[in-house]
């Protein structure tokens, strides 16, 4: 008895050479193309959406540092005005230095300077 699928003869199994076919050459070569656009401008995207969500946090880093820095500001112009208080001068140089104030015959008035035309 004979197999079916028998061949007569002698088999060689050799190399086979295939030719390649251009039509799906080329559709391979359009879909990678497409998605390598797609991924390109993907990463665009989140590149840009990254550094956007980066400044914002930049941004509200500058807006807590001014923020400091007006309230520092503020204190500062507070205690000028307390170390600058005439009384509070006065009482350091008479308790602290022993001064005293002089009597009105060892004053000398300046006379008031005039204004130019140019400002002062």
């Amino acid at each position: 008895m004979t197999h079916p699928f028998a061949t007569p003869g002698e088999v060689r199994n050799g190399p086979i050479i295939k030719e390649r076919d251009r039509v799906r050459t080329r559709e391979l070569a359009a879909i990678f193309t497409a998605a390598l656009l797609f991924v390109g401008g993907l990463l665009v995207y989140v590149r840009q959406h990254l550094e956007v969500i980066r400044i914002g946090y930049r941004i509200e880093e500058v807006r807590y540092r001014r923020a400091q820095l007006l309230e520092r500001q503020r204190h500062l112009v507070l205690e000028r005005a307390y170390l600058r208080n005439p009384k509070r001068i006065s009482a350091i140089a008479r308790e602290r230095l022993g001064l005293v104030e002089p009597p009105p015959e060892h004053w000398i008035l300046l006379p008031q300077p005039q204004e130019s035309a140019h400002g002062p």
